[in-house]
């Protein structure tokens, strides 16, 4: 499959998801991607001889719910280096100035062997004092409440994706110290995203 058309929700709007032009990971990845992008989850696939773990992919109510955010606001790339992109979108909920993020790592190697990817909530653009609750939507593992400093460490297969929402957390119980991270203004119109540089992530 082109990879324009799978990452750009502006030139293929169909999920393909079930089909034979993608593999189970590809698909997992679109699915991801699209979500990420806002785009509009249309179906081409035939639901009658659909496989299950496909028809999985479809209908993760998660996944759908960072697609459908209220804010409306499309994510975007953040970093790209040797491989290796990082997609974050701003959702729901809000607490005081800061968003709630949507996280994609996707590899898009074909080297055979899945890639380890360190980074920490801050360098994502993640700095609330009060901290995340994290979770991996695919694999629905609850990573509990994070500080902005913790380094958190996924393995992307090749062609694959690891998708993750990071909820911002209330004021009351504080979970994490004031101190830790500077306040950053709440503005869509302004600019969102900063792309990182080469040195600020880990990847191998």
């Amino acid at each position: 499959m082109d990879n324009t058309c799978m990452y750009s929700s502006n030139l293929c709007l169909r999920l393909i998801i079930g089909n034979f032009g993608l593999s189970y990971e590809q698909c997992k990845t679109q699915m991801a991607i699209w979500a990420i992008l806002a785009a509009p989850l249309l179906m081409s696939v035939d639901l009658r001889t659909i496989k299950p773990e496909y028809k999985a992919i479809l209908q993760n109510r998660k996944i759908i719910a960072v697609d459908q955010d209220p804010l409306g606001i499309q994510g975007r790339r953040i970093y790209k280096h040797k491989g290796i992109e990082i997609w974050s979108r701003p959702i729901t909920p809000l607490f005081q100035n800061y968003f709630s993020y949507a996280i994609a790592f996707v590899n898009r190697r074909t080297d055979g062997t899945p890639s380890d990817v360190a980074v920490t909530l801050k360098e994502l653009g993640l700095t609330s004092p009060t901290g995340y609750r994290v979770e991996d939507l695919y694999e629905d593992v609850d990573y509990g409440v994070l500080s902005p400093q913790t380094k958190i460490k996924v393995k992307v297969n090749p062609s694959g994706v690891v998708i993750l929402r990071a909820d911002v957390q209330p004021d009351f119980p504080r979970r994490v110290p004031y101190y830790t991270t500077p306040k950053t203004v709440f503005n869509p119109l302004h600019q969102v995203f900063r792309i990182r540089n080469n040195n600020g992530f880990s990847t191998r």
